[in-house]
């Protein structure tokens, strides 16, 4: 008796799949794979995912996969530096988010201060005003008295200084300009090379801010030797109008997306290297 009644449980269950199965596929013949399975409970799945669009839906997989492959190598990367840079053993935390809201605060006031003063070019198609994009790279200079209002707030080692400011400064702002661009475009149907390259720019700025940040924590020193006085000044400068040079050779050498990326990555190598040697001199000079 116990049988028969298993028997029709069973067999009700497998009637009851099969014609939601059936329903499903007439309904929505293109949101379900082409899987014929004769397995009890095996459609209630297939149902589920394809509900879902985790099967169904085209380039589903490889749109996560896509967004997975650009938001690792955009986040990774600033973990990687924060744990083996020893950050987390000092517990930075909380060093690095309140750098971080002072990048927020010295952004808000550049915004203001561009929207007060710098109004916008209405020159033609193609043209670009030197002068006002000189202007306003200048106005970057307020990086520079965050990066140092953040440095004097903190005491400990001058590397400890750095890599505080630095992490916090790049990782704000790769959460503020880089987190929704990725989030929504990486997550669409179409690939497009562009997050690649987004998450790219990501790592160069990293290390542009902890070459920007070694800058400022050397010129700041009262025991600065004259000799370092020129060079630390020259890469300041660089450090602060480097967005203007990058505009600058695009316009006048119609670089494309990838040389772009290469030639900014070439110049934040170059300027980081001068700061690690000028840095590791002074440091050991003293």
């Amino acid at each position: 008796m116990m049988l028969v009644t298993t028997g029709r449980v069973i067999l009700r269950n497998s009637l009851f799949d099969s014609c939601c199965y059936r329903s499903h596929l007439e309904a929505k013949p293109k949101s379900l794979p082409v899987v014929i399975d004769s397995t009890l409970g095996f459609h209630r799945v297939l149902l589920i995912f394809s509900h879902l669009k985790i099967l169904g839906a085209p380039g589903g997989v490889m749109t996560l996969f896509h967004f997975g492959n650009c938001f690792a190598l955009a986040y990774f990367p600033y973990f990687i530096t924060y744990k083996c840079s020893g950050l987390s053993e000092y517990n930075a935390f909380w060093r690095c988010v309140q750098a971080g809201a002072t990048y927020l605060f010295v952004q808000l006031c550049k915004m203001l201060f561009l929207a007060t003063f710098f109004p916008t070019w209405e020159g033609g198609a193609g043209v670009i005003d030197f002068i006002g994009e000189f202007m306003k790279a200048t106005v970057d200079l307020a990086d520079l008295l965050g990066l140092h209002l953040v440095m004097s707030r903190n005491a400990g080692k001058g590397e400890y200084k750095i890599m505080v400011a630095a992490m916090g400064w790049a990782t704000a702002e790769l959460v503020m300009s880089r987190f929704l661009p990725l989030w929504v475009g990486a997550r669409g149907i179409e690939f497009d090379w562009k997050y690649i390259q987004m998450s790219f720019d990501s790592n160069i700025s990293l290390v542009h801010y902890i070459a920007m940040a070694a800058v400022v924590w050397m010129f700041t020193r009262y025991d600065l030797p004259k000799s370092f006085r020129l060079p630390v000044t020259v890469l300041l400068a660089l450090c602060v109008y480097k967005a203007f040079l990058m505009e600058l050779f695009v316009h006048v050498f119609m670089l494309g997306s990838w040389t772009l990326l290469l030639v900014k990555a070439v110049l934040t190598g170059a300027i980081a290297l001068c700061s690690l040697f000028l840095f590791v001199t002074l440091v050991h000079s003293n």
